[in-house]
């Protein structure tokens, strides 16, 4: 077996998956130079997804997801501006009171 990676697109691994059914597994990964448990990843993502499983596609945040999360982000940011504003008033108070330097 080759130790270089290879990316199948799904027309190809439709076709392998059906050949292992035909001919079976071990047999149909050593015809086309794969693992034998990749070919039984893509038979349970195949089972569990349909077409969808074997995309070599990452899944994607739902616009909802992403929607929240970019206001999650922006609450913390604010958050943490809030609170670095805080940290310079106090410097600023103590340098006043004390006529101490304080540098950043």
């Amino acid at each position: 077996m080759s130790k270089q990676r290879r990316k199948w697109d799904l027309k190809a691994k439709l076709s392998i998956l059906k050949e292992a059914k035909e001919k079976g597994v071990v047999q149909t990964a050593r015809l086309h130079d794969v693992y034998p448990s990749t070919i039984y990843d893509w038979q349970k993502s195949f089972k569990d997804k349909g077409e969808e499983g074997l995309s070599n596609r990452k899944p994607r945040l739902k616009d909802s997801d992403l929607t929240r999360l970019e206001q999650e982000n922006i609450q913390l940011k604010l958050l943490l501006a809030e609170e670095q504003l805080k940290g310079r008033m106090k410097d600023e108070l103590i340098k006043k009171k004390h006529g101490i330097i304080v540098r950043y």
